[in-house]
C-alpha cells in the first residue's frame, strides 16, 4: 500500500471501530434498562392495609413499565444482530493484516489514524512510524491505552487523544437520541411499534449502518486487492 492508501485504510477501520463502539454502547444501555424494569408482581398474603397498598403500588409500576418492556424486547435482538454484523465486517478488514495485531482496538486505531492523517507520521512501522510514537506517548503518560480509562476521564481528556474523546462523546449523544426515541415509542400510542416491528428511528439507524458498511467494503476491496 502507498501511504495515501494506508491512511484511507486506517480511516475506514477507525470508522468501523467507532460504529462497533456505538452499537455496543446502545446494546448495553437497552439491556441495562430492561434488566432494571419492575418485575411481575406476585400476590402474597396481605394481612395489613400497608401491605395491600405496597402491592398496589408495585403492580402499578409494573403495568406502567410494560409498554417500554415490549419496545425493548423488540429492539434488543435487532441491535445485537446489527452489532455482530458490524464486528464481522471489522474483523474482515483487520484480516488484510495491514495493522499489527497489538493495535487492533478502538483506542490504538484512533491514535494511529490521528498520527497518519495529521502528518505526524508517514508510515506505521519504523522508528519514526505511528507504532513507535504510540508506544512513546503511552510510556510518557500522554495518552491512555485502555478504553475504560478513556471513558472514566471523558471530561478531562488527554490533549493528544481528541479524536478518541470526540468519538466517544458523539457515540454517547447518538445513543441517547436513539434511546429517547424508544421511550417515546413506549410512552405515546401513536409512536408504538407493533410487537415485532422496530421503531422508525432505529430502523433508519440500522439502514445507515448498512449503507456505510457496504461503501467501506467496496473501497477496502480496491485498497487491499487492487
Amino acid at each position: 500500500m502507498t501511504i495515501d492508501e494506508t491512511k484511507e485504510y486506517i480511516t475506514i477501520v477507525y470508522e468501523m471501530e467507532k460504529a462497533v463502539f456505538e452499537q455496543q454502547t446502545l446494546l448495553d444501555l437497552l439491556q441495562n434498562q430492561r434488566d432494571h424494569l419492575p418485575l411481575p408482581v406476585t400476590v402474597p398474603d396481605c394481612s395489613t392495609r400497608d401491605a395491600e397498598d405496597d402491592l398496589l403500588r408495585r403492580y402499578r409500576r409494573y403495568q406502567r413499565s410494560l409498554p417500554l418492556a415490549r419496545v425493548l424486547n423488540a429492539e434488543i435482538p435487532a441491535v445485537r444482530a446489527r452489532l455482530q454484523q458490524s464486528k464481522a465486517v471489522l474483523s474482515h478488514f483487520y484480516a488484510a493484516d495491514v495493522i499489527d495485531p497489538r493495535y487492533r482496538n478502538f483506542v490504538a486505531v484512533c491514535s494511529l489514524c490521528a498520527y497518519l492523517t495529521s502528518g505526524r507520521c508517514e508510515t506505521l512501522e519504523g522508528q519514526q512510524g505511528a507504532y513507535a510514537l504510540y508506544e512513546q506517548e503511552a510510556q510518557m503518560g500522554r495518552i491512555v491505552t485502555e478504553l475504560d480509562a478513556a471513558i472514566q476521564t471523558l471530561y478531562h481528556p488527554h490533549p493528544n487523544q481528541s479524536r478518541l474523546y470526540h468519538a466517544i462523546l458523539k457515540a454517547n449523544q447518538t445513543v441517547d437520541r436513539l434511546y429517547h426515541s424508544i421511550e417515546r415509542a413506549a410512552r405515546f400510542p401513536s409512536f408504538r411499534p407493533e410487537p415485532r416491528r422496530r421503531s422508525a428511528r432505529l430502523s433508519a439507524y440500522d439502514a445507515r449502518c448498512v449503507r456505510k458498511e457496504d461503501a467501506y467494503k467496496k473501497r477496502m476491496a480496491f485498497l487491499c486487492h487492487g
